[in-house]
Order: structure tokens, then sequence, then C-alpha cells
């Protein structure tokens, strides 16, 4: 490839890729210690894999070059004493020991904040919105959502204490 104009890279985007997925398998097959078991690199459909990831990290900054700053940090995190999860156990176990349960009370409890905050508005009229779930060491969910308000329901600094809750 001649130049280095925008032009050309766009025109030669793919040719791009494929010779840095190429250098990366080079990289990676050359390494000497441990040769132990098959090099695979994940493609970007697998969930979890760093090219994934990138390209999470990448759809989150088109949308804040989009739409800016995040107004609201939100984080819920699944409660081992939630009565939904609590009254699943067998005598003796602990929610720890019900990943299943805990999961799907927790989806379901995420599910009801997002339909306050997308549909319902409770904290203003919401344009754009990011949002993870991880896992904690003992197995409980726990979510963080990056939210963008509207101009006209941005808080003031003034506001902010009304709202946070422990």
């Amino acid at each position: 490839m001649e130049g280095t104009s925008t032009s050309n890279i766009v025109n030669h985007s793919r040719t791009l890729r494929l010779s840095c997925i190429r250098q990366q398998a080079r990289l990676l097959c050359n390494q000497k210690d441990g040769n132990i078991g098959r090099r695979i690199i994940l493609p970007s459909s697998y969930t979890g894999s760093p090219r994934d990831m990138y390209n999470r990290y990448q759809d989150a900054m088109a949308i804040v070059r989009r739409y800016g700053k995040p107004d609201l940090f939100i984080t819920i995190t699944c409660n081992t004493n939630w009565l939904e999860i609590t009254q699943e156990l067998l005598p003796g176990q602990k929610a720890q020991d019900r990943p299943d349960v805990t999961t799907r009370v927790f989806r379901s409890k995420l599910e009801e904040l997002k339909h306050d905050l997308f549909v319902r508005g409770v904290l203003g009229k919401v344009i754009a919105h990011v949002h993870v779930i991880e896992f904690q060491k003992r197995g409980l969910p726990h979510s963080h959502l990056l939210l963008i308000l509207e101009e006209s329901d941005k808080l003031l600094s003034d506001n902010y204490d009304s709202l946070v809750r422990i």
C-alpha cells in the first residue's frame, strides 16, 4: 500500500485488519515458554473475548462522542437476603449454592430497574445508556449502568444528594 491518506486506510481497512491478526498469530505461535495446547484467536462474536471487549469499548466511546459524557453512574448488586431468593432455598442452603436462583432473581430486578429508568423515566428522559453485568468472587451478579439524560433533565450539583441511596 502506498501513502497513508485517510481514504487509503479506509479502502484497505480489511487488509489492515487481516495483517494485524496474522501478526498477532505469529507472535503467539513464536512464544517459547510452554508450547502446551493449541493457540486459538477468538472471534469478536465470542462474548468476553479480547476482540469482543474492544468492540464494546469502541461502541461505548461512540455513544459518548455522539451524546456527551454520562450523567449518572448506577450500580445494582444482588442481595442474598432478597425474599425471592431466600424463599427458594432449602434448609441449610446458602444463596451461593443456588446460582440459578440468584441470577434469575437478579435479572428480573435489573429488568425492572431498566423499565423504571428507560420507559417510566423516573430519573428523567434517558437518551443513551450503556450497562454491563459482572459476577463477584462468590458468584453474585452486579451491574453498572451509565446514563446520559436529555438536556432538560440533567441534574444540577445541588440535586445529587436527593438521589443517593445506600
